[in-house]
């Protein structure tokens, strides 16, 4: 399961990919296969390099977490920031500001990703990325969400992966006893997640 870093009161919890991710791996089979299938019209071009690409790149993402370990929670005196396993999506929230740290599911086809995000005060300060948002673009996302979770939540989501929620609740109760952590991936019962004092 997710690790904790060892810090004094203050810490990370590592990205772990979940099952919704696993299909990847399927892909890159396939396509990895049908790279070396024999090419039936000699006068077409040779699909390989297009597809081996794609393989290589799939892999990669599967891979990345596993060879440089993303901290998708961190704490600090500050507050919490939020951080996607791969690419540059980051979302701080400060302490004053926070309300609760939620997981959460979002259907995706057959599959439901985790995501963990902030439940914040009412008066705390927009996300830059939600001054950019215009109220027709805010409807769409709002209709998209399941029942229970608000688009402010939603826009601090990021993909919690195979966390760990009993480290999660240890990590914000070393930072904070008054922030509580939310299991809302069943919406019919959330349920609070208690630190278990490790």
């Amino acid at each position: 399961m997710a690790l904790l870093k060892p810090a004094p009161g203050f810490g990370s919890v590592h990205y772990r990919h979940g099952r919704s991710m696993r299909p990847i791996l399927v892909v890159v089979g396939i396509l990895a296969l049908l790279a070396f299938m024999p090419i039936e019209n000699p006068n077409a071009g040779d699909p390989k390099p297009i597809l081996l690409s794609f393989a290589a790149l799939g892999h990669a993402v599967y891979l990345y977490p596993l060879l440089r370990p993303a901290d998708v929670v961190t704490t600090s005196p500050e507050g919490i920031e939020l951080r996607a396993f791969i690419g540059s999506q980051r979302t701080f929230v400060a302490w004053d500001d926070i309300q609760a740290v939620v997981l959460w599911k979002q259907p995706a086809g057959r599959t439901r990703h985790d995501l963990i995000g902030i439940e914040r005060t009412p008066g705390a300060p927009p996300l830059a990325r939600e001054l950019q948002q215009g109220t027709f673009s805010r409807s769409i996302d709002q209709a998209m969400l399941p029942p229970g979770v608000s688009l402010p939540l939603a826009n601090t989501s990021i993909a919690a992966g195979r966390i760990d929620p009993e480290a999660l609740a240890n990590l914000i109760a070393r930072a904070s006893a008054q922030v509580p952590v939310v299991d809302a991936r069943n919406p019919q019962e959330p349920r609070y997640l208690h630190p278990t004092g490790e």
